[in-house]
């Protein structure tokens, strides 16, 4: 990103690399993040993350899975239909409704022993809560 010729004054360097962790550290405050119970939801970087001793580690959604995660985070205990998921996610795409089935389980499968628990409630649909047994 920049440039000083030789020779160069140490005082102008020291101001330079100042300003150019000042510009990242302002980038990352400005970052869009969701944190529920263990798991990141980074929507800058479209990563997932789980806090693992307090270390991220990536879960390595894909876009899919991370849209829907998204909007079921978003609405914590709220519960949705399958349709309801469609069109938040896929919006004018012809996809049955089992492919949402398929998507969740993958999910479950990701955040097994996490914090977050994505429940199907008979005859409506899903909901994410904090799972309570993990203390998150």
């Amino acid at each position: 990103d920049d440039f000083i010729s030789k020779p160069f004054d140490p005082l102008e360097l020291n101001a330079r690399v100042s300003s150019k962790i000042r510009k990242m550290n302002q980038a990352k405050v400005s970052r869009k993040i969701r944190r529920i119970g263990d798991i990141e939801i980074d929507f800058d970087y479209q990563k997932v993350f789980r806090l693992v001793n307090g270390k991220p580690v990536d879960l390595a959604f894909t876009t899919i899975e991370l849209k829907i995660l998204a909007f079921l985070s978003g609405h914590l205990e709220q519960v949705f239909s399958r349709e309801q998921i469609l069109d938040e996610v896929w919006r004018d795409t012809a996809i049955t409704t089992r492919t949402v089935d398929s998507h969740i389980a993958h999910l479950r499968t990701k955040l097994k022993d996490s914090g977050l628990m994505i429940e199907a409630v008979k005859n409506a649909g899903y909901r994410v809560s904090l799972n309570k047994t993990t203390g998150a």
